[in-house]
């Protein structure tokens, strides 16, 4: 039996395996309090799963997720006002053109006069123009 198995390797050709890294999600730091919450959410669905019924355990996991869906807010309101810090209009679009659904990306930004914006100074000015809040 060895020596079909010796056979096959020599002269039957093998796929290579793919580069595990190359498909994976892009790594997204999470700060320990929402690791924590995370798996006490997870913790808590195990159970609710079990006792469908338990109100208590249903409220828990209720306030869990909604402290988790906080954190979370958290967290992109830390990474958007750390954007804005770097003060680069280079991040700036790599950050939109990940969010937006359309995949040809987004034009540089432009004046009334469709000049474009490369000075630092009129670009917070422009964005609220654009983007009122």
């Amino acid at each position: 039996m060895s020596i079909l198995y010796t056979a096959i390797d020599l002269y039957i050709p093998q796929r290579a395996p793919l580069n595990s890294t190359a498909h994976r999600k892009p790594y997204l730091r999470s700060t320990r309090e929402l690791c924590k919450c995370l798996i006490k959410k997870r913790h808590l669905w195990r159970k609710l799963r079990i006792n469908k019924h338990d109100t208590a355990i249903r409220l828990k996991y209720r306030e869990c997720v909604h402290q988790w869906r906080h954190l979370i807010q958290q967290q992109q309101e830390k990474t958007e006002e750390h954007l804005i810090e770097a003060n680069s209009i280079g991040s700036l679009y790599k950050f939109v053109n990940k969010r937006i659904s359309s995949r040809t990306g987004i034009p540089p930004l432009t004046n009334n006069n469709n000049d474009k914006l490369v000075t630092i100074i009129p670009r917070p000015v422009c964005l609220m123009i654009i983007l009122p809040v």
